[in-house]
């Protein structure tokens, strides 16, 4: 019997976990998935890795099923992703958990053609994950409404805000009716998401796996305090010290990446630099005999 029973899901559901082989559920789905059946507003944080996706996947899919289908152009479920990749990924895990269940999916997101999009949507949504430029491209064009959402999830709200898609959001949410669930999933609450979370959610159930602000547990920080101009020295110590492994290096102007680069190269090693020029992005590549070469992409 799946620890998973205990949470409220139905069979289907519960067949479609075992399938993947998840046996018990995550801190987060064992927090989360009970309040979102329940139909509370929920804001809940975790780090990434810990099936933020499923603690909200599963309840989702619950309780559309019970539920009619939308009508033409209509949307019952709006996932907001920041980026095309999560945004993938969210989708796939819908996919894959709603195996068997009467419901229809969609994906919307830039960078591919906006026709076929427009095409599926006009058959109405169950659940549809987008990218918010994309949404709000769609919108302008009529292509869906969203004035029937029965459910509205913000996903990686902290990546959303970091990224400036705020405006953006702000202006999805007045197409949103008024009384609706809505959950918000981040890796860690700031005070600006804290701020954001007010506005968007009614009285919101607060679930936590992770301390406020902590870094993933993955990650190891060190501070060596240096003088400027020994920096470069310690960054090629640092990186000689892992022993080939690859190393990302974050300086704080523009120009630093150069100099870093040069360094590294003298030494013998590869390096590459990706440096943004207004609305360009500038990618400088060294070749076999250690000259540097500029791309533009």
């Amino acid at each position: 019997m799946s620890a998973f029973n205990d949470l409220g899901l139905n069979a289907r559901l519960i067949r479609n976990i075992e399938k993947q082989g998840y046996e018990e559920p995550t801190a987060i789905q064992q927090s989360a998935i009970p309040l979102v059946l329940s139909g509370d507003d929920v804001m809940a944080s975790a780090q990434t890795g810990t099936g933020k996706t499923a603690a909200f996947t599963l309840p989702i899919l619950q309780l559309l099923n019970n539920s009619a289908r939308p009508g033409p152009k209509d949307v019952h479920c709006l996932v907001i992703t920041p980026t095309r990749e999560l945004a993938a990924q969210v989708a796939e895990s819908i996919r894959t958990y709603s195996n068997g269940l009467k419901l229809n999916s969609e994906v919307v997101c830039g960078g591919v053609n906006i026709r076929p999009q427009i095409r599926n949507l006009s058959r109405g949504t169950d659940i549809l994950v987008a990218t918010p430029g994309r949404l709000i491209d769609l919108l302008g064009q009529n292509a869906l409404r969203l004035d029937h959402v029965k459910l509205w999830v913000l996903d990686e709200a902290d990546r959303m805000l970091d990224m400036g898609f705020i405006p953006a959001v702000r202006q999805i949410q007045s197409a949103l009716p008024k009384v609706r669930q809505t959950l918000m999933f981040s890796a860690t609450f700031s005070r600006p998401i804290e701020a954001l979370a007010g506005e968007f959610l009614h009285q919101p159930k607060r679930v936590s796996v992770t301390p406020a602000n902590t870094t993933v547990s993955r990650i190891t920080q060190k501070i060596y305090p240096v003088d400027r101009n020994r920096k470069g020295e310690l960054l090629n110590i640092c990186c000689a010290l892992k022993n080939g492994a690859r190393c990302w290096c974050f300086p704080e102007r523009s120009m630093a990446p150069t100099s870093c680069l040069g360094s590294w190269v003298k030494r013998g090693s590869r390096a590459i630099r990706f440096m943004e020029t207004r609305s360009r992005v500038r990618v400088r590549v060294p070749c076999s005999n250690s000259r540097v070469v500029s791309y533009r992409c």
